[in-house]
Formats: C-alpha cells, structure tokens, sequence
C-alpha cells in the first residue's frame, strides 16, 4: 500500500489548521473543568464579543436566542418555538 506525505500526493485538496476557522467558546464564569476540556478540544476561549460556537452559562433570554447565528448552536426546544 502506497503511503502519501501531504494531501497533494493522493489528489485530495490540502486541509490544514491555516484554512480552518477557530472555534470559540465563551463562558459567563472561569471554571477551569470546563475552560480545560474545550481548549483541549480545540476551542479559544471569547471574552468579548457574540462571535461564539459554544456557551456555557445561563439560559439565554429570548432576544438572545434569535440574536444567534446559524453556527451557534441552538436546542431542538428554541429551534420549534421560534418556528426556525
């Protein structure tokens, strides 16, 4: 079996960390069980700003809610409320 150094040897497109957009994550307290297992996960933690792919904290108010970007996650509930 033929073993390939880089994703251009077997005709697949190259797909590394620099073509890839961070994740972040952003929590309303440091809980370091929770800050430790995303960063290994890969995620970076946001400080400021709404540009999240996961929050921990309170449930978010319905403003919120609808406020969210079709990459932040929302559950199935809010998902049939809204009508989404």
């Amino acid at each position: 079996m033929a073993k390939f150094s880089t994703s251009a040897d077997c005709g697949r497109p190259a797909v590394g960390p620099r073509s890839l957009k961070p994740l972040y994550f952003r929590s309303e307290k440091n809980i370091n069980c929770i800050t430790n297992a995303c960063k290994r996960s890969g995620f970076k933690r946001l400080i400021k700003g709404q540009s999240f792919n996961l929050y921990w904290g309170r449930h978010l108010n319905e403003k919120a809610l609808r406020a969210l970007n079709p990459h932040q996650a929302r559950s199935a509930q809010s998902q049939s409320e809204s009508g989404a």
